[in-house]
Parts: structure tokens; sequence; C-alpha cells
């Protein structure tokens, strides 16, 4: 089906344009081309993007409890915290990690779901219960949506920093690796990269560079630096 922009600005789940604002639903399965997908963006594609953006603010969150119970779950809420990340916005995405630890997980990155839905508790099992699970597409997601907000490779580009929260203002990693088999060393201070190294195998072409939303030139540039390496 063609990617389609509806009446209300957003991105079409069906053939015909019947999508409701007030639906909630946890499935975002019609954003498939923003993630796992790369044939949205807001850099070459700027008006699907944006409508992206409004069927996810349609969709809402993904949080329990709602007026829907159809309306979350913490596989729901990693897929819109992966949207939101590759449509740049990591504040958004941000938030929903954030809630998705405070209500249904813990510091280590474990998220769990409750039959009942009283996320107060935060016990993994209690007498009784119809079920109580590891979620495992909350959990496993958390470290690469992380890591794509810091680097993000999917446009045939190393794009760093492309979608910093806020909160991640000073930090610095080692060894995160791009497509290609790229390894990127970075640092940055008060949401400005102060350095990066980027590592490729001897064979690897130099690769395009994006830093936030512009492209930068290897040769020009005083804090990116390009570097083959053996292995």
């Amino acid at each position: 089906m063609p990617l389609k922009i509806g009446k209300h600005g957003q991105l079409q789940e069906w053939y015909e344009d019947i999508d409701h604002p007030e639906c909630h639903h946890r499935h975002i399965a019609h954003l498939y081309a923003v993630c796992p997908g790369h044939q949205i963006n807001p850099i070459k594609t700027p008006e699907l993007a944006n409508a992206a953006k409004k069927s996810l603010n349609m969709r809402g969150d993904g949080r329990f409890p709602m007026q829907e119970l159809a309306s979350g779950g913490n596989w729901a809420r990693a897929h819109r915290m992966w949207c939101w990340t590759r449509l740049m916005d990591g504040n958004r995405a941000n938030k929903i990690m954030t809630e998705m630890l405070t209500e249904q997980g813990f510091e280590n990155g474990l998220t769990f779901q409750h039959a009942d839905y009283h996320w107060e508790r935060k016990d993994l099992y209690k007498e009784g219960e119809l079920y109580c699970h590891f979620q495992l597409d909350g959990s496993a997601s958390l470290p690469g949506c992380i890591a794509e907000m810091l680097v993000q490779s999917h446009m045939d580009e190393i794009h760093l920093l492309p979608a910093l929260p806020d909160e991640f203002k000073t930090g610095k990693i080692t060894g995160l690796k791009a497509r290609g088999g790229y390894r990127i060393n970075m640092e940055w201070k008060k949401g400005e990269l102060i350095r990066a190294e980027i590592l490729a195998k001897k064979e690897s072409p130099v690769p395009l560079i994006r830093l936030k939303d512009r492209l930068i030139h290897l040769n020009d540039s005083k804090i990116i630096k390009f570097k083959r390496i053996d292995d």
C-alpha cells in the first residue's frame, strides 16, 4: 500500500482514510517505514515524517491504565520510543522510556507487566495472579534505543547526536558500532559535540557524517576524526 497522508494530517493506517483521532490502540504497525524500516525520516521525507508524528500523537504514548486497556503495554511503548528516536525527538523518546522504567520497570532495565495492571506493586510474582511476566520487548529495546539517540546509521550516513535528550547533556561513549563496520568514540558537553573519532576497517569507504541536522566534511572538521584500523 502506498504511504498516504490522511485528513487529520496523519500517516494513514488503512487504504481508506478512516483513522480516528481518539483511537489510542497499542498497534502502530503502519509506522513500520519509520522503524524498523527507514523509508521515512525528517531529513529526506519531512512531510511523511510530520504525518508519522501526528499518528504517534493520536495513538498516545502507550501507557497503562488508560480509557482502553488495548492502548498500551511495554512492547507498544518500545515501538513508540524507537519511532520518536528515528524522528529525532529524543526528549519524547526519553519521556516514554522514563515512564516505562518508573511505572513498569527497574533501574537495571528490566520491565514487566501484570495482568491486572496494578503497576504500583512492582513485584514480579504475587500469589493468585493470572500472570505476571518479564516484558522482553520493552527490556531488550532500551539499550538499542539509547544507542540510536546517540548515533544512527540507517540512512547511508553516520549521524552523530541525532536525538540527544536534554537530560543527556554531557557524556561520552566508546566503541558504539554503526552500519558498515564503523566504530564511534564520542564525547559531548552541554548538548554539543566536543570530539568524535570514527574508526573503520582498511577496506571501508569514508562515510558521510552528519552532526545533528547538518552534513560535515571531515577535511574541514577539527573535532571529528576518521581513522583506519587493522581489526
